[in-house]
């Protein structure tokens, strides 16, 4: 099992102005939000017998009060939406040979709580952390061969 691991830095920022006119008078409010998040992409090569077994990928946040949301797809297709601080699905029935990319995509609050995603099966184990925007987005890109 070989992984590779690709982390891409996004943020948003929106401007708002908003005016009022009373009569004569102008009032201007300008208003600016900024967020950014992290965007990360693991690469992992299996082998087909490899998804003889389970293939675990388990979310979970700290602390255990954390208000998590968010969806599994493969593909571009849901396969599963989660809530609460621990969630796990099996891959293994859903992936096959060639290239498959598994999206992870979601929400966390207080924003300052962080989230484990793990991946364990046969012969793989990874485990990434992310923390501290409140946004995870995550891909692990399978090649199986």
């Amino acid at each position: 099992m070989k992984h590779r691991n690709f982390i891409f830095f996004s943020c948003l920022v929106l401007l708002g102005t908003t005016m009022i006119s009373i009569g004569n008078h102008k009032i201007s409010n300008n208003n600016s939000f900024a967020q950014s998040y992290q965007e990360q992409q693991t690469s992992v090569n299996l082998s087909l017998s490899d998804l003889d077994s389970p293939c675990i990928l388990s979310i979970s946040s700290s602390p255990s009060e954390t208000q998590l949301t968010g969806e599994i797809s493969l593909n571009g297709q849901l396969i599963k939406s989660f809530t609460g601080h621990n969630n796990e699905i099996n891959l293994s029935p859903y992936l096959m040979s060639g290239q498959q990319i598994i999206s992870i995509s979601g929400h966390y609050t207080p924003s300052h709580s962080s989230v484990k995603i793990e991946l364990t099966g046969n012969s793989t184990h990874i485990s990434q952390e992310t923390g501290g925007s409140g946004q995870i987005k995550q891909q692990l890109i399978f090649n199986i061969q």
